[in-house]
């Protein structure tokens, strides 16, 4: 799973009252710096170090949102869906999930509303990046981060 190294990334910056936080660009993100993920015990965002970023190359696509918000994401990046659950675009390229993807889904946000999918299409491959941060290993509802203003999961 990656996304566009364009992107904004919540960024936490230590000291910062929360929400007066940050974005920074995911190619400008390095090792040791704190990025938000949603807290789904505390419904609210929660801060991790991020302990490496990787460079790949995989199969993309654009997921357009109502309101014009546009997040690039490798097809097998997973997002939350109201309801419970998470999906991606090609639910056969992951084990995380079987559940795909389609327009008119709402996924989480950063502010905890679900935000409608407009349009998803596929492009060629592109170079993306994968945050990593350290032991979660398997998809659950602690382990995402949020780009473009989207909860993505990592698996």
């Amino acid at each position: 799973m990656a996304v566009g190294n364009k992107h904004a990334i919540y960024q936490v910056i230590r000291g910062v009252v929360k929400g007066h936080d940050g974005a920074s660009m995911g190619e400008d993100l390095v090792a040791e710096n704190w990025i938000g993920y949603w807290s789904f015990e505390e419904n609210d965002i929660s801060e991790r170090e991020i302990s490496g970023i990787t460079l790949v190359t995989k199969p993309t696509c654009n997921i357009d949102f109502v309101g014009g918000n546009r997040v690039k994401v490798s097809t097998d990046q997973i997002l939350y869906v109201e309801g419970g659950t998470w999906a991606c675009f090609d639910a056969e390229a992951t084990e995380a999930t079987s559940t795909e993807l389609a327009v008119g889904n709402k996924v989480l946000s950063e502010d905890g509303t679900y935000v409608e999918i407009a349009a998803i299409g596929v492009v060629d491959a592109r170079e993306l990046i994968d945050i990593n941060f350290g032991g979660m290993e398997e998809a659950q509802n602690e382990n995402n981060y949020i780009a473009q203003g989207i909860v993505l999961g990592r698996w």
